[in-house]
């Protein structure tokens, strides 16, 4: 019997199913696993300072200011904090709070001063009048007096400003918690002074005049680092020595 047909024939048919095969595995890398997804960020607190203090204006540009580029500014808080020990400076307020890495916080150490902001004129209602008697040894005399009550300027609406020390500020750390970038308004308002303006009918009105210190600015710290924010000037009405001046620093931290 001749076999060479069905080998011939097994044969090619080997040969067909490893074409197909290299076929369907041609073009066709191995997929490698994707990386491990990295764990959530966990939330941090943040806590925010802010120094301030007050000093001769000269003294101000020569340790502070006249500082060049790159210079540490929490060794400049330390010289300035040796000041007020020395009694050259003084620590005029320390605001902190803590909050969540990217949520807005404020803090208030205030006094609410209300005054009125509109007032209805003066009213001149009916004449009413009056009389009366004066009696003497001989004769009775009557008198009629004519007078004219008049209702003072009235306040209808009043506004409330807030006197004191606030604090609003933003911080965002970075993913590797090594920088801080912040966002804040520290703000300082007093009362200066009371001023009255006379009124068409020869009355008064009082209105307060109030001197506010405000800066609004974003800064990038590392953790634990200080930051220079700028300089205030005092209320030149109320202060003994014009000559001084007030400069802020920053403190940021991660808990």
């Amino acid at each position: 019997m001749n076999t060479r047909p069905w080998n011939f024939l097994v044969q090619s048919l080997c040969t067909v199913a490893v074409v197909a095969l290299l076929i369907s595995t041609s073009g066709c890398k191995r997929k490698s696993a994707p990386p491990p997804s990295p764990p959530p960020l966990k939330p941090v607190n943040i806590t925010v300072e802010i120094h301030v203090y007050s000093m001769l204006r000269t003294q101000a540009v020569e340790t502070v200011l006249g500082q060049p580029t790159g210079t540490d500014f929490a060794n400049v808080l330390k010289t300035v904090q040796a000041l007020v020990t020395e009694k050259k400076a003084t620590l005029v307020a320390t605001p902190t709070l803590t909050t969540m890495s990217g949520q807005r916080a404020v803090i208030e150490s205030i006094l609410e001063h209300k005054f009125p902001t509109e007032f209805d004129p003066p009213q001149i209602p009916q004449t009413f009048g009056g009389t009366t008697t004066k009696v003497t040894k001989t004769t009775t005399v009557t008198e009629e007096k004519t007078t004219f009550p008049m209702t003072p300027t009235t306040p209808t609406a009043f506004e409330v400003r807030n006197m004191g020390l606030t604090l609003e500020c933003e911080p965002v750390a970075s993913d590797d918690r090594k920088e801080i970038t912040i966002n804040l308004v520290p703000q300082t308002v007093a009362l200066q002074r009371t001023v009255k303006y006379k009124t068409a009918n020869g009355g008064e009105i009082e209105q307060p005049e109030f001197y506010t210190k405000k800066i609004t600015t974003s800064v990038m710290v590392k953790n634990g680092g200080v930051a220079f924010l700028g300089t205030l000037e005092p209320d030149r009405a109320m202060s003994k020595d014009e000559d001084l001046t007030e400069v802020l620093f920053l403190r940021a931290t991660v808990r």
